[in-house]
C-alpha cells in the first residue's frame, strides 16, 4: 500500500475526528499538498457521513447499537423474571417454616434434658490438671489412674492437659497430687484443677 492509498483509508476517521494526532496531521499535511483533488475526496466523504445522518436523524450508528443490546436487556430481564418470582416465593417460604420449626424445638425441649459429655452427667467435686510426657505409654498412664482410682473426665486438650477425678469425692486431692508428681516419668505436670 502506497503512501496516498494509506492516506484514503484514513478519510472515513478524518471525517468523524477519531483519529490520532500523528494520523490527523499526516492527513491534514496530506490535503495542503494534494490540492484541489484531495480536496475533493475529503468533500466526497464530508457528503456521505451528512447522508447517514439524514438517513437516521439524531441517531448515530452507536445510539442504534446501543438501541439494540438494551432490547436485548429488556429480553433477558422478562425471561428471568418469569421464574425469578417464584423461585424467591419458595425460598422464603423455606426460611420461615425453618425459622418455625427451630422456634417450636427452642421453647418446647424438655428442661431435664440438657447438654453432658458422653463420658456421663458431669458431677461436681475437685479435680486434678495432669500432663503426661509425650514417651509416656499408655499402659502405664492406665496403670496409674487405676492405681490411685483416678478417672479422666476432660482432655487432652491441645496443651496436652488432663482433667481427672477421683473415684471417691472424699480423697484427699493434694495427696492425689502428690503421688502423681512422685511419678516423674509418667507425669510432667499435677495440679489441683
Amino acid at each position: 500500500m502506497n503512501h496516498e492509498d494509506e492516506i484514503l483509508a484514513l478519510l472515513p476517521w478524518y471525517v468523524n475526528g477519531t483519529l490520532s494526532d500523528e494520523e490527523r496531521a499526516r492527513v491534514d499535511a496530506w490535503l495542503e499538498q494534494g490540492g484541489e483533488s484531495a480536496r475533493a475526496e475529503l468533500a466526497l466523504y464530508e457528503r456521505l457521513r451528512e447522508r447517514v445522518r439524514d438517513e437516521v436523524p439524531g441517531q448515530t450508528a452507536t445510539d442504534l447499537g446501543w438501541k439494540r443490546v438494551q432490547g436485548r436487556i429488556r429480553k433477558e430481564r422478562k425471561t428471568v423474571t418469569r421464574w425469578m418470582v417464584p423461585a424467591l416465593a419458595a425460598s422464603l417460604l423455606v426460611i420461615v417454616v425453618q425459622a418455625g420449626l427451630l422456634g417450636h424445638l427452642w421453647f418446647s425441649r424438655p428442661q431435664s434434658l440438657g447438654w453432658q459429655p458422653l463420658s456421663g452427667a458431669e458431677q461436681a467435686g475437685p479435680r486434678i490438671q495432669v500432663v503426661f510426657h509425650s514417651g509416656a505409654r499408655l499402659e502405664q498412664i492406665q496403670s496409674l489412674l487405676r492405681e490411685l482410682r483416678l478417672r479422666i473426665v476432660d482432655g487432652p486438650s491441645a496443651a496436652g492437659v488432663y482433667r481427672l477425678k477421683p473415684e471417691d469425692a472424699q480423697t484427699d486431692i493434694d495427696a492425689l497430687i502428690a503421688r502423681l508428681k512422685g511419678v516423674p516419668e509418667l507425669v510432667a505436670h499435677a495440679a489441683r484443677d
